[in-house]
């Protein structure tokens, strides 16, 4: 899972002559691409719906650091973190779908997590919305 992180993070990264369409449509395909649900065996669903999460946590951090350093306007980072918070939310109603699925502890760790993403992306998003970087700062790891 790590190695997909880090493709991910190196797919992602947005070396200053990548345009900012490219960019966008980077994450776009990311996440597109690790939000599709795992069909049949519940633990390839369940490592989907983990890689999701990643995902999401990856782009909000990376949107959340170049929003901070002046690499992204506002209204990129805003609609970014919609995306991403979409797909964390999307992750999460897909983990909790039956009562059944909830029981097993690696898909209720996984929804927590989930809810712990969009509460940090709607923060980022706050901060964005009152234009303070420092808050935003504060919040990242």
């Amino acid at each position: 899972m790590r190695q997909n992180a880090v493709a991910l993070s190196t797919f992602l990264a947005r070396p200053s002559s990548v345009s900012m369409r490219r960019f966008a449509l980077r994450i776009v395909i990311a996440s597109s691409a690790l939000g599709a649900a795992a069909c049949g065996d519940p633990q390839a669903q369940l490592q989907k719906q983990r890689q999701a999460v990643q995902s999401c946590r990856e782009t909000t951090r990376i949107v959340a650091h170049a929003w901070v350093a002046h690499e992204v306007s506002a209204g990129f980072a805003r609609v970014a973190f919609d995306r991403a918070y979409q797909l964390a939310e999307q992750t999460r109603h897909e983990l909790t779908e039956s009562p059944r699925s909830l029981a097993d502890r690696q898909t209720a760790a996984l929804t927590q997590e989930c809810e712990e993403l969009s509460r940090l992306i709607a923060r980022l998003r706050a901060s964005i919305d009152v234009g303070d970087p420092q808050a935003a700062e504060r919040l990242l790891p």
